[in-house]
């Protein structure tokens, strides 16, 4: 079980949800900044916004309603039919995450000379070992690092790439975003005790903070940037940052698998989440970001409706 505090609330949700998304950059660049620096900070608003009101609600109704679980929430909200389509379609999310995790693991490795695919295979080994030993507690201590070190590489790099012209299609882009990262963030959240309303509207509160402040900062790095780890393009010639980048990426990528994994471990098993992540991070990092995000973000727009809009339950 996972401590009690806000902060920790906070930490989880974020590493959950968007923690390797940013810091790889390509998330940020595809779904926010390839729109322009002012279309792109508008989206990263709304989805700010959209993340703390979700997480919000998600603690409530948990709270109120007494919901042990996220399939029982979606029982609750949906109905038991339309619940088990819901949870089939987050769970095939959550193996597909955590491939994207281990293609982009593979990835950077490439960029030392590795084997991507060997690197991707040993990140799924590795990140069900930690996961089968219940180590879901490594956001409580990796997420600030994660995020420490985006801010500082954000603000190294500030201004530094041409901005591209705006247009908007950053809407769309910003609620399948949002969508299918709340898939992750809604599940990942009943992995904590229950918590009153005053812990719960800190919660949103530290949610909207952290994505927005470090989405903005890390996210203008990636503006004009059609690079599969726009970051890593960025700071590949540059040995200091390089060095820190290197490990906050490491960490941002094995958090975010990590919980991934976790929310997985009551539906399928460790085992074999890790050995469907393998296998589809053969698709690679592109594929995966580009084509199937989009496609459970059409599921997960269902699922911040229904969050948003179930009526509240008894004081």
């Amino acid at each position: 079980m996972f401590e009690k505090s806000t902060a920790n609330r906070v930490f989880i949700f974020v590493s959950a949800v968007i923690g390797a998304g940013f810091a790889t950059g390509r998330e940020l660049n595809v779904y926010f900044f390839s729109h322009g620096i002012r279309c792109g900070t508008a989206g990263m608003l709304i989805s700010a916004l959209l993340f703390a009101l979700t997480a919000y609600k998600t603690l409530r109704i948990g709270a109120d309603f007494d919901i042990k679980s996220y399939k029982d929430m979606l029982r609750l909200i949906f109905g038991k039919r339309a619940a088990g389509l819901f949870l089939l379609a987050s769970t095939a999310f959550f193996a597909v995450l955590t491939a994207a995790m281990a293609a982009a693991f593979g990835g950077l490795c490439g960029g030392f000379g590795i084997n991507e695919r060997a690197a991707s295979l040993v990140f799924c080994l590795v990140c069900g070992i930690c996961a089968k030993r219940g180590a879901g507690r490594a956001s409580f201590v990796l997420c600030p690092v994660m995020l420490a070190g985006c801010l500082y590489i954000g603000l190294a790099f500030y201004g530094q790439t041409e901005p591209c012209g705006g247009d908007i299609g950053f809407l769309p882009d910003a609620l399948i975003y949002t969508a299918y990262n709340v898939l992750t963030g809604t599940a990942v959240l009943f992995c904590c005790p229950k918590c009153g309303k005053r812990q719960a509207v800190g919660t949103a509160a530290g949610i909207f903070v952290l994505i927005f402040v470090c989405g903005w900062v890390f996210g203008r790095c990636t503006a004009g940037t059609n690079a599969p780890l726009p970051i890593y393009a960025l700071v590949r010639d540059k040995a200091v940052p390089m060095v820190l980048y290197t490990l906050v990426l490491t960490c941002a990528l094995f958090t975010t698998a990590l919980d991934n994994v976790l929310c997985l471990k009551p539906y399928i098993g460790v085992t074999a989440a890790c050995v469907i992540g393998a296998v589809l991070s053969m698709i690679g990092l592109d594929a995966i970001v580009s084509v199937l995000y989009r496609v459970f973000g059409v599921v997960g727009c269902g699922v911040v409706a229904g969050v948003l809009t179930y009526p509240a339950g008894p004081p």
